[in-house]
């Protein structure tokens, strides 16, 4: 099992590591947002910032500050501060932009990379009832959901050796779906068909006031 100090090993591969551990954001990205870096909470082991091109306003991402392929390698010790701190970012994000949708495409190593990231992390996106409905139906339609557990529940029963999809409402409910033919991006892109979004690749850099209002959410501009 890996350990924190692995980030430094993987830094020169990592976009995120080196994001992390410079403190900064990244340069190619200065003319989408000023910001002198996007980290709005920060544990021992964790950080959470926004998406760069995020589906609403409010869309987070949480990632380990070792470097894994997916949250369900982390050591039960680092799973439980993950957990947390979810809970706490969760409540903070529902009371100003409403519902969540939460998911993680777990990759594995021998996989590579999935949306271009490799370093496991995971989102929470504001969402209508409506709309969370519309995606979860869809994912029903499209895999076979393995098991319906609670997030620690999930880290209990299975290793993260097998690519999988962990999507849902509540951390006390998620849908679990074992399967390497999940996309890159398939969570986003099947949200954006259901709420007739424009686009839904993270690296098309939309939705600038979605991300200046993240940032303002947690007192950074």
């Amino acid at each position: 099992m890996s350990n924190l100090g692995d980030a430094k090993t993987d830094v020169s591969q990592c976009c995120i590591c080196t994001e992390m551990l410079t403190r900064t954001f990244p340069l190619q990205y200065r003319g989408y947002s000023n910001t002198r870096s996007r980290i709005c909470v920060e544990t021992p082991r964790f950080v959470a910032w926004p998406s760069l091109s995020p589906l609403a306003a409010g869309h987070m991402l949480v990632f380990p500050k070792v470097h894994v392929p997916n949250l369900l390698r982390l050591r039960q010790d680092e799973f439980t501060e993950l957990t947390g701190l979810l809970k706490t970012l969760a409540r903070h994000i529902e009371s100003r932009f409403g519902r969540l949708l939460l998911f993680e495409r777990g990759i594995t190593q021998s996989e590579g990379t999935a949306c271009g990231i490799d370093h496991a992390h995971f989102h929470l996106l504001p969402l209508s009832a409506g709309l969370i409905d519309k995606v979860l139906s869809q994912v029903k339609r499209d895999f076979e959901v393995q098991s319906n557990n609670s997030l620690s529940g999930l880290r209990f029963h299975h290793s993260g050796e097998l690519p999988y999809l962990i999507i849902g409402e509540s951390l006390e409910s998620l849908q679990f779906i074992v399967s390497s033919e999940v996309p890159s991006q398939y969570v986003r892109q099947i949200v954006s068909r259901a709420g007739s979004l424009e686009r839904w690749d993270w690296k098309a850099l939309t939705n600038q006031e979605g991300f200046q209002r993240s940032l303002e959410a947690f007192g950074l501009t």
